[in-house]
């Protein structure tokens, strides 16, 4: 009795006029999009860092080797 006091009638008003239903398929399509998606942005923001670090390595190092020439100049 319960079941059928759930289902749609005729009478049901619909709030757009093509309804628009989203399959379970489509939810776990667009959850695993959303997961690769976050992942390679993470993952290109850690590759990001990791040059920043680099150059700053070979700026300290410039830095202490054009000071050590001019010392022995």
């Amino acid at each position: 009795m319960k079941r059928n006091s759930f289902r749609r009638t005729v009478n049901d008003q619909q709030i757009r006029p093509v309804e628009v239903e989203i399959t379970d398929d489509e939810q776990y399509d667009d959850a695993i999009s959303k997961a690769s998606a976050d992942y390679y942005e993470r993952r290109w923001k850690s590759r990001i860092k990791d040059r920043q670090l680099d150059i700053w390595i070979a700026v300290g190092l410039y830095l202490v080797l054009s000071s050590a020439a001019l010392v022995v100049l």
